[in-house]
């Protein structure tokens, strides 16, 4: 994210001289990948999108999402509430 942020690298970081071709204008959205039913609430609190690992979580998708929208507190006024 960092090669796509407007700040850049810290001065003499060896990956500095990196540079996006081409550079999009916006930035990709970041999403939490969550593998556990105690991880949904953090991103859910914070408006970010979450999407669960259950493919390697064991399970729960269906109560880490119910977690997720119960406590979904959206960043700006126009972000709808998640499906």
């Amino acid at each position: 994210m960092t090669f796509l942020g407007s700040a850049g690298m810290a001065r003499g970081d060896p990956y500095a001289r990196i540079r996006v071709v081409p550079r999009p204008e916006v930035g990709p959205q970041i999403w939490v990948l969550g593998s556990s039913l105690t991880e949904p609430g953090s991103p859910a609190a914070g408006g970010a999108p979450f999407a669960f690992a259950h493919h390697f979580g064991g399970g729960g998708a269906e109560t880490a999402f119910q977690v997720y929208r119960e406590n979904f507190r959206p960043r700006e006024a126009s972000m709808p509430p998640p499906p």
